[in-house]
């Protein structure tokens, strides 16, 4: 059964490992809400969606975001592309919880 694990090779194998640590964490504490990204969260389904352009990311990355006087961090769970412009996008995001945050 294992046998097919033998021919993959050990890079893909780590970036299986890859945890959230590792991922990137796109900071957006200095930007303009309203003017260079738009963020709505649903506290009933515990989910957010934002959009903004021209900084790439992927799902799993982390995003940070002002909350009144702190700062809370978001997972990208997926995202999308625009057409036009092509650097604009729409991400849904989850919260991560206090304990698993990056310093």
């Amino acid at each position: 059964m294992f046998e097919s694990l033998k021919k993959v090779p050990l890079k893909f194998l780590h970036a299986l490992k890859e945890d959230a640590s590792s991922r990137p964490i796109r900071d957006f504490t200095g930007d303009r809400f309203g003017v260079d990204y738009v963020f709505e969260f649903d506290s009933e389904s515990r989910s957010g969606c934002i959009t903004s352009s021209g900084r790439k990311i992927c799902e799993g990355d982390r995003l940070r975001l002002p909350d009144g006087d702190r700062v809370a961090e978001y997972e990208v769970v997926a995202v999308d592309y625009y057409c036009n412009p092509s650097d604009m996008w729409i991400a849904k995001v989850k919260p991560v919880s206090p304990e698993t945050q990056q310093s």
